[in-house]
């Protein structure tokens, strides 16, 4: 996840058992964290974005929107990677505008 409201980045990967997981970098430390408790990382960043700003929307329904979003970027990039993508970084920060999540 990019720099902005989100915290540290992210890196996602299939480690030696095949078990999906998210590696949450922060500062000089990476942890490694089930997909799980992954997605209830976003939901609680989200709602604290949300609640900042005073938005009642739903922090979960966000989150899948945020999920998905990040999803699509990942998915078509990685499975079309001749077509010529914008930054990855570009589109993250399209995903904050378009959803209203840019820090206030």
């Amino acid at each position: 996840i990019a720099p902005g409201p989100f915290h540290g980045e992210a890196n996602v990967g299939l480690p030696h058992g095949g078990e999906p997981f998210v590696g949450v970098v922060d500062g000089s430390s990476t942890t490694a964290i089930d997909g799980d408790s992954a997605f209830q990382l976003l939901v609680d960043t989200v709602g604290d974005i949300l609640r900042a700003q005073n938005d009642e929307r739903d922090p979960f329904f966000v989150a899948v929107q945020v999920h998905t979003w990040i999803h699509g970027i990942v998915d078509l990039q990685g499975s079309r990677p001749s077509i010529p993508w914008p930054d990855t970084e570009a589109l993250l920060d399209g995903l904050r505008m378009a959803l209203d999540l840019e820090p206030r």
